[in-house]
């Protein structure tokens, strides 16, 4: 990756330069297996001058980064459905609100708390899960599809106002499709506004 490439390039050129680093992060290989190291080191000179190498220190961090990027995963999508969040739609909308051209979809699914009340939170899961599939079936390359919470998602899109009412018509048929759970056929629906 580039901040991979980057980094090694840095360390590199600080070695050969004779110079100074410190908790330098760098991508290695180590029997096919990608790992993060970080590393500390200063050149190291003899009595009259000459350079002797560097000394240096260096830790594994391939575990602490694997947290931290699922932390920053955890933070920007839904982990049910894997679909980008709520935090995520209002990032987003910061960055459309300097556009024009742009239409923002709200869903609510319709009779999904009797789904939950009926059949268990479980199978209340799966069928987000289903319908998220179904929602991202229906969108293309001009979509970005996020659950919102519960039973609410949301599409910004950059079509026209035209090409999402054909959106919204063409998701709410989608969604009104029977889902087969686990042999039950679960009937829902769903309202969608426009903006």
């Amino acid at each position: 990756s580039a901040p991979a490439d980057h980094s090694l390039r840095e360390l590199v050129a600080r070695i050969n330069a004779g110079e100074s680093f410190s908790n330098l992060l760098v991508q290695v290989h180590v029997r096919g297996m990608a790992r993060w190291w970080e590393l500390s080191g200063t050149p190291m000179l003899g009595a009259k001058g000459e350079y002797l190498g560097f000394r240096g220190v260096g830790s594994d961090v391939t575990e602490q980064r694997k947290s931290s990027e699922k932390i920053a995963y955890l933070a920007r999508y839904d982990t049910l459905t894997g679909l980008p969040n709520r935090r995520s739609f209002r990032n987003d909308l910061e960055v459309l609100a300097t556009e024009r051209n742009w239409v923002m979809l709200l869903l609510d699914l319709d009779r999904f708390k009797q789904v939950n009340d009926t059949f268990g939170h479980s199978i209340g899961d799966r069928l987000l899960v289903m319908v998220a599939q179904r929602l991202l079936d229906q969108c293309g390359r001009s979509e970005k599809v996020f659950r919102l919470g519960g039973d609410e998602l949301g599409i910004l899109s950059s079509r026209d106002n035209d090409d999402a009412l054909a959106l919204a018509d063409k998701i709410v048929s989608a969604l009104s499709k029977p889902f087969d759970i686990e042999g039950d056929m679960i009937s829902i629906g769903c309202s969608v506004g426009i903006a």
